[in-house]
């Protein structure tokens, strides 16, 4: 993969490398815990509310070293 240029997310490219591949070129920002309850992320209005359900499994399951981030997938990816 060309770093300097990426293939669009909807390019064959992505048809053609491991899917642990394409998921680290889909990541675009580090969050912290914080700033997921305190700002708007992910096209929201508003911040997650720090007790939906599935963000409270989540933040039980994180370890010490653990990252958050956001990213960008095709969306036939998410069929």
């Amino acid at each position: 993969m060309n770093e300097a240029h990426p293939p669009s997310p909807d390019d064959a490219y992505w048809n053609t490398v491991p899917l642990s591949e394409a998921f680290m070129a889909w990541w675009r920002e580090l969050v912290s815990v914080e700033r997921v309850e305190s700002e708007p992320l992910f096209g929201r209005e508003r911040p997650l509310p720090p007790d939906f359900p599935d963000w409270v499994a989540l933040k039980q399951q994180l370890q010490p070293g653990d990252q958050l981030w956001t990213f960008d997938s095709p969306k036939r990816f998410w069929s």
